[in-house]
């Protein structure tokens, strides 16, 4: 990397000395982890607080409406250009503004830790960084002689901005007025643009970002049937291995500002069109999903080739099946088969009495399973998602693996639990980019 680049050095705190290459055209700077620059140890820094633009040989800070603002120099700035030498203060964080090549670096600066960067717009280059003249070409940015003129060029551009946010403000009034004549007419302002195609019979997990308390479906076949059954996961008695963990991982989450994801399950039953509508806590829809069921239902077809007599004896190979499986250490794959048993001794079997013990079996499984699987998931939200006071560093390939594992114990995509753990992996995967 050339050591023409021009870099933020950081003044103060545990990390003095850190450098923040600037490469790119935009810098963001900010205290949550998508940031270029990422200030998570300093206070009064707001989650995207300001951004440096490097374009024609320009650099350029603008302050992104940040709660404490941005200061150049001890002036508080909107928009400014700024050039070797200049300190910003972000929060309580105070940075300088280095140029190779241009005016000399002020005596103390050029220190060597090197602090990772999470884009890949930002890197910093290991070694101290020459404050005389390279012999190198440079790009030409500005010298401080120049930016009375350019920051002058700035207020220009600010006035006609004024004038123009005049005109949107006024448009913002009416399109006020419009929504609460919505308000009136009882048409709540629900968000769309997600849609769910299933299949009669299939079994989904959706993933909502949107914090919601229940869900109910709307819409019905043409026999007027209800197409789908909705219901928050974690809310089935049995099913769900993941409730707690879940619940925990969006509460720790939300409160240090990283992602959270809620989770709806959806059991297709009728062919039909409708919406799945997410409600709050006092019933006030705030977001749909357009929900299509198509097909025909597959679902449970198996036990119609079972009469009493041979449903009994499949029951029975079923249910050893299970015992052997649980042996072996195949617990997801054991309770499948012991659910299976279950069902058939109970609708097709001449007898449910030799069964009883089935449930036990599905209990003990259902319980050690769900104990390995809760180790992997905090195992992988731990190392995704550490404390802020943790050291840094991108460990979402760790945690991406340990969901992996966390999948072999539930290796059917069609349960609950693995969809859950491959929305997260997609997660970790938009985090990492």
């Amino acid at each position: 990397m050339s050591a023409n680049v021009p870099y933020l050095e950081l003044d103060n705190g545990s990390m003095k000395g850190t450098q923040f290459r600037l490469m790119g055209e935009m810098i963001s700077i900010g205290r949550t982890p998508d940031c270029d620059i990422v200030l998570e140890e300093a206070k009064g820094v707001s989650r995207k607080h300001a951004q440096i633009s490097i374009i024609d040989g320009r650099i350029r800070v603008r302050d992104l409406e940040s709660q404490n603002g941005t200061i150049v120099d001890g002036k508080k700035i909107k928009d400014a250009v700024i050039s070797n030498g200049c300190k910003l203060k972000i929060g309580d964080a105070v940075l300088t503004l280095v140029v190779p090549g241009s005016a000399p670096v002020p005596a103390g600066q050029g220190g060597n830790d090197l602090r990772r960067a999470s884009s890949r717009r930002v890197a910093k280059q290991p070694g101290s960084v020459p404050a005389a003249a390279s012999e190198q070409s440079i790009e030409p940015y500005l010298q401080p002689a120049e930016l009375s003129i350019a920051n002058a060029t700035i207020e220009e551009s600010e006035k006609s901005a004024r004038f123009l946010l005049k005109i949107l403000l006024l448009v913002a009034i009416l399109g006020g007025g419009l929504y609460f004549v919505t308000v009136l007419l009882a048409v709540p302002p629900v968000q769309r643009g997600q849609q769910e195609i299933m299949e009669k019979g299939e079994e989904r997990v959706v993933m909502i970002r949107t914090p919601f308390h229940s869900a109910e479906v709307r819409g019905s076949s043409d026999t007027g049937a209800i197409i789908a059954k909705v219901m928050p996961y974690g809310d089935d008695p049995v099913r769900h291995l993941l409730k707690g963990e879940i619940e925990q991982t969006n509460t720790d989450n939300s409160q240090r500002g990283y992602p959270v994801l809620h989770f709806l399950v959806v059991n297709a039953e009728a062919r039909g069109n409708g919406q799945i509508v997410l409600l709050d806590r006092g019933g006030k829809p705030i977001r749909s999903i357009e929900l299509i069921v198509r097909g025909l239902s597959i679902k449970d077809r198996w036990i119609d080739e079972y009469d009493p007599n041979t449903a009994y004896d499949e029951a029975k190979r079923l249910m050893q099946d299970g015992i052997r499986l649980r042996k072996d250490g195949k617990l997801y794959e054991a309770l499948t088969q012991l659910e299976k048993a279950d069902l058939l001794a109970k609708t097709r079997a001449k007898s449910s009495s030799d069964f009883n013990e089935i449930s036990n079996y599905m209990r003990d499984i259902r319980m050690d399973l769900r104990k390995r699987l809760a180790e992997k998931f905090k195992e992988a939200m731990s190392d995704a998602f550490p404390p802020r006071d943790a050291p840094t560093g991108n460990h979402f390939r760790s945690a991406y693996i340990t969901l992996d594992d966390a999948k072999q114990l539930v290796p059917d995509r069609a349960s609950l639990e693995w969809q859950i753990l491959d929305y997260w992996q997609a997660e970790l995967r938009r985090l990492s980019r």
